[in-house]
C-alpha cells in the first residue's frame, strides 16, 4: 500500500526506547521530510529521547511517554487523548514497537487514519494498513526501512542519513573544553562506561576498563580518553585511576555529539552513545553481550563489535530474562587481553 501526502498531513513518529533506538530509526524521518517538506512531523518519546530531539528541526512537536514502571491508566488515557486530538493522517512505530502488547494498543488507538506496524501473521492483533513481518536477520536500520517501503512502496529511495544533534556553538563549546584540558590536536579514545540504567546487564565489568586504559595509555604514549558520562553515570568513575590523560566529559548531547566528532575510535558498552558516534561518522567498537548483535551493533562499514567467541546459544537473550541465572557470561567472560587485542589494531588503524 503507498501512502500519498498533501500539505499540512501531519505524521507522528512513534519511539518509546533508547536514544541508540532513536538514532537507528532517525532515517525514517529524514525520508519523509526530504521526500514531503510539506508535512508536519510529531515524535512520541521517553523523555531522556527527548533530551536528543528536542532540538530537531522537521520535528515539531514532542509527546512525553510515560516511563514504562510509571503508567498508570490515568497518564495512559491522558497520553492517548492527547494524540487522538492532533488527528495524524499516519502514525509510524519504529520496528518491534508494535510487537509489544501496550505499544501496539497504543498504536491502534492513536486515531491515526494510516497505522504502520510488524505483523505477526494474526489477523487479530495484525490491524495494520501497512506492516511487514520482522526481519531479526539484519540491522534495526534495515528493518526500519522496510517499514518505510511498506509506506512509500518498494520503490522508494531511502537516504541513510541519521541525526547529529549538534550545533555551531556546541563545536565552539567542544573546541574550549578541548583546549582547556590540552587535549586539542590529540589523538583521542572516546569512551562510554556505561549504559541505560535497567539495562546494566550490558555493563563491561568497570575494574576491566580501568586496567584496560592503564595498558593503552602505556603503550600510546600520544592517547588521550574522554570518558563520557551521561545522567546517573557518575559511579562509573569513581575508582577511576588519576591521570592528565584522561578527562572526564558531562555535557549536553548537542556538546557530548561535536566531542564525539573529533575522537579518533569511541569505544563503548551496547548502549545508545554508540549509535551517536556512528551518527557523526566516528568509528565505533562496542562491547556487546546479551544483545542481538546483528540488529543493534554500530551501524555501518566502521562500526565494529566484540563478543565472546564462539557464541553461546543464548544469544541474545530477552533483556532482563537471561537462562543463567543472572550471571551473564556473554558480558563477563570478556577478558581485559581480548578487548585490548580487538582495540589496538583499530586504534592503529585509524590514528594512521
Amino acid at each position: 500500500m503507498k501512502i500519498s501526502f498533501k500539505k499540512g498531513d501531519k505524521i507522528l513518529f512513534y519511539q518509546p526506547w533508547g536514544l541508540g533506538d532513536m538514532e537507528m530509526f532517525s532515517p525514517v524521518i529524514h525520508n519523509f521530510k526530504r521526500l514531503f517538506p510539506q508535512i508536519r512531523c510529531n515524535l512520541i518519546c521517553r523523555r531522556p529521547v527527548f533530551t536528543l530531539m528536542k532540538d530537531y528541526p522537521w520535528v515539531e512537536r514532542i509527546h512525553i511517554l510515560p516511563a514504562a514502571d510509571n503508567r498508570t491508566l490515568k497518564n495512559i488515557i491522558s497520553i492517548i487523548s492527547t494524540v487522538r486530538a492532533e488527528k495524524y493522517k499516519l502514525i509510524f512505530p519504529s520496528t518491534r514497537i508494535t510487537l509489544n502488547y501496550m505499544d501496539n494498543i497504543l498504536t491502534r488507538t492513536s486515531g491515526a487514519k494510516y497505522k504502520v506496524g510488524n505483523l505477526r501473521g494474526n489477523p487479530l492483533w495484525d490491524r495494520f494498513d501497512c506492516g511487514c513481518r520482522l526481519d531479526s536477520s539484519i540491522h534495526r536500520v534495515e528493518q526500519n526501512r522496510q517499514l518505510f517501503e511498506a509506506v512509500m512502496g518498494n520503490e522508494a529511495d531511502f537516504e541513510y542519513k541519521f541525526y547529529n544533534p549538534s550545533t555551531p556553538d556546541a563545536e565552539k563549546n567542544a573546541d574550549k573544553k578541548l583546549n582547556g584540558i590540552n587535549f586539542a590536536d590529540k589523538p583521542m579514545l572516546g569512551v562510554h562506561l556505561g549504559c541505560d540504567i535497567k539495562n546494566k546487564f550490558k555493563q563491561w565489568p568497570l575494574p576491566r576498563y580501568y586496567k584496560l586504559f592503564e595498558g593503552f595509555l602505556s603503550d600510546f604514549n600520544e592517547a588521550r580518553i574522554l570518558l563520557f558520562t551521561g545522567p546517573g553515570e557518575e559511579y562509573t568513575t569513581k575508582g577511576l585511576p588519576d591521570s592528565e590523560r584522561t578527562a572526564i566529559i558531562k555535557e549536553e548531547l548537542d556538546v557530548v555529539s561535536a566531542l564525539l566528532s573529533k575522537c579518533s575510535l569511541v569505544l563503548t558498552n551496547d548502549s545508545g552513545m554508540g549509535h551517536i558516534a556512528r551518527a557523526v561518522n566516528v568509528p565505533v567498537l562496542s562491547i556487546m553481550g546479551p544483545g542481538s548483535i546483528t540488529e543493534t551493533k554500530p551501524y555501518g562499514v566502521d562500526g565494529h563489535v566484540i563478543a565472546v567467541e564462539p557464541r553461546l546459544d543464548c544469544m541474545p537473550c530477552l533483556p532482563g530474562r537471561p537462562t543463567c541465572d543472572g550471571k551473564y557470561p556473554c558480558i563477563n567472560n570478556l577478558s581485559v587481553e581480548t578487548v585490548r587485542d580487538k582495540l589496538y589494531p583499530l586504534w592503529e588503524k585509524y590514528t594512521g
